[in-house]
């Protein structure tokens, strides 16, 4: 048997913050915790959600949590201010690392103690408390998933909490929200959620509904991630990457995911890396090595992706679906390879070694070594 799990209610499309307002309402709070990034609050967005969540009659309190990975340390305080504030609500506002720094407090505001007592699957007994997640730059899907990633106070490898209780019960994706994005923020943005959808894809544990979920996904972020980088402004291009945001969230709370996302979560502990630079830069070639055990899955993604593939062997599209991959992380500006980002051969084998210490290797399609993780890792220099 198998469970296809993902928020109680999304909300999508221009005005979705406002269309959404009344479910929050009805959920009955009285005072949200705003959980936010610098981003959000210097565009203006933190001052937008606070005014419409007073138009449910619900008060609000800003946290600005870390632009990184946010740490034990973060969810803790955050969780102090909630309980001073007497907060019956938490809102996350901006990307990943605000989503899952929410969810942390959210968990450890009804199950009690620190969110590193809950590393793990499904380690908690109950819901936490009723969290909305609106997503501004958020490329992973966190906004409606249950797995939350947290930085462990002195050491490199991160924590990864995946529990049901972690569920948002509303998540709302606004292109509105999204508009003055910068080109590098979009551009990192939709390489996270390409590295993304294509894992889950490609995921031992994918079923049809997550193939579904993914594959619209790609062909999604091909259509439009470039022009939204190029032309910021476009509601539709905007709208349509929230869109396969949300289906790559879906995917990936269902199949989870593969080594490139291990690597890139990797580069973001040990070195400051963006996730969607990290990962945009490994897919191309983890998907090459994937590609020797079985390159049809690789063959629909490059259909996706509007590959001319036809007449061509699966061992052809495979390797087209890959230079497709790095040709787009081209177009929108991505760096040629991690040696731009700071990255040398010294660091390889701790990059390596620590990816293979994360649970997303589990669900990968072919196992690597370590000798071979370290090869491929450093064909992406």
């Amino acid at each position: 048997m198998r469970c296809f799990s993902s928020t109680s209610a999304n909300y999508l499309g221009v005005d979705a913050l406002h269309g959404a307002m009344p479910a929050v309402g009805r959920l009955g709070v009285r005072r949200a915790l705003l959980v936010t990034d610098r981003a959000s609050i210097k565009a203006g967005l933190s001052e937008k959600v606070g005014w419409a969540l007073r138009g449910q009659s619900i008060d609000s309190v800003l946290y600005e949590c870390a632009d990184t990975m946010p740490s034990v340390e973060t969810v803790q305080r955050g969780l102090l201010l909630a309980k001073r504030q007497g907060c019956d609500l938490l809102v996350s506002l901006g990307g990943d690392n605000a989503h899952d720094c929410a969810k942390g407090i959210s968990l450890c505001a009804t199950n009690g103690g620190r969110i590193d007592a809950y590393e793990g699957v499904d380690v908690s007994l109950r819901a936490g408390m009723a969290l909305v997640c609106i997503n501004v730059s958020g490329g992973s899907g966190s906004h409606v998933s249950h797995f939350c990633l947290i930085a462990r106070p002195h050491r490199s490898v991160h924590l990864a909490v995946v529990d049901r209780n972690l569920a948002p019960a509303i998540s709302i994706s606004d292109p509105t929200l999204m508009l003055a994005l910068s080109p590098e923020v979009t551009a990192e943005s939709g390489m996270n959620t390409l590295s993304h959808a294509v894992e889950a894809y490609l995921s031992t544990a994918a079923t049809p509904l997550t193939d579904a979920c993914a594959l619209k996904a790609i062909e999604l972020l091909g259509d439009n991630l470039a022009h939204a980088v190029s032309r910021g402004r476009d509601p539709a291009a905007r709208e349509n990457l929230a869109y396969a945001q949300v289906l790559t969230g879906m995917a990936q709370n269902n199949a989870c995911l593969g080594y490139a996302n291990a690597v890139a979560r990797q580069l973001t502990s040990l070195h400051g890396v963006p996730m969607g630079l990290g990962s945009g830069l490994v897919l191309p070639h983890l998907q090459r090595f994937n590609a020797v055990l079985g390159p049809d899955r690789l063959l629909d993604i490059a259909q996706a992706l509007r590959v001319p593939v036809h007449g061509k062997s699966p061992d052809e599209a495979a390797l087209m679906a890959c230079r497709a991959m790095a040709q787009l992380g081209r177009i929108i500006g991505l760096p040629l390879g991690l040696g731009e980002l700071g990255i040398t051969h010294r660091d390889v084998p701790m990059l390596a070694s620590n990816a293979l210490q994360d649970a997303c290797g589990i669900t990968s399609p072919r196992y690597a070594t370590q000798k071979e993780l370290e090869e491929v890792i450093r064909r992406a220099l």
